[in-house]
């Protein structure tokens, strides 16, 4: 009874192996052609001089694809990815000098020391546009449900808007001092991944990929270039020519 059973379950793969496994007119040729759109979801826990530069969002783009071989494709990608604004909070104390010329007492100043308390809030929006030129290695071209390795290489447009606010609380006195910042630069960047799609019907395809991301960050008016990553997730569904 138990050998009927195990048998009975191993042939209840068979239907969905074939249909993987597919036929010619499902698999990947050379000279064939494809274009995709995308969508899906990006995140960072990266943090840059202490802050988060970005939070979850959304991702989308459009790509289109020429197979040099049935292994080798390449071709051309514009994508982008608004993030959800980062906030970054800090606060403290600390004992040191509030004042060089007296606490406001005795007939000779000297230096007032106390404790002093700071405050600090950094929300940074970012949003990232990619121009890329991009890559896949298929590992099995062959089937209907096929795996592979996305990459892609190019230039970005970044938009980041920073707001800044930061206090400080002493026995003499309570400052506060803000700052705006609006930023609009030009990177490299690049991005390599995994994913699997399948050919549905005839010509339809559709896939999920999962991608490590990294790009040029520039911000005006200060003089470090930074190099945040992030992680993608995406659907795609295409048509192949």
């Amino acid at each position: 009874m138990l050998k009927k059973v195990v048998i009975l379950f191993c042939l209840s793969f068979v239907p969905a192996y074939s249909w993987a496994q597919g036929s010619d007119e499902y698999a990947i040729r050379a000279g064939d052609r494809s274009v995709f759109v995308m969508v899906g979801g990006a995140g960072s826990s990266q943090k840059l001089e202490g802050s988060k530069w970005a939070d979850g969002g959304i991702e989308y783009g459009a790509q289109a694809m020429f197979f040099l071989s049935k292994y080798i494709g390449v071709g051309f990608e514009i994508s982008g990815t608004n993030f959800r604004a980062a906030t970054t909070t800090e606060s403290g104390s600390e004992y040191g000098m509030i004042s060089p010329s007296g606490c406001g007492f005795g007939v000779y100043p000297t230096p007032c020391y106390g404790d002093i308390e700071f405050r600090g809030k950094d929300k940074i929006k970012t949003s990232v546009m990619h121009f890329m030129l991009s890559g896949r290695v298929t590992v099995n071209p062959d089937s209907r449900v096929r795996f592979y390795i996305p990459m892609g290489l190019g230039l970005v447009r970044n938009n980041v808007t920073i707001d800044s606010v930061y206090s400080i609380h002493t026995s003499l006195e309570d400052a506060t001092e803000s700052s705006h910042i609006k930023s609009h630069k030009m990177g490299f960047s690049w991005y390599i991944g995994g994913g699997i799609e399948a050919t549905i019907y005839k010509n339809i395809l559709v896939g999920i990929e999962g991608r490590y991301n990294q790009f040029d960050l520039k911000i005006s008016g200060v003089g470090n270039t930074y190099h945040p990553h992030y992680f993608s997730g995406i659907a795609k569904i295409g048509y192949k020519f």
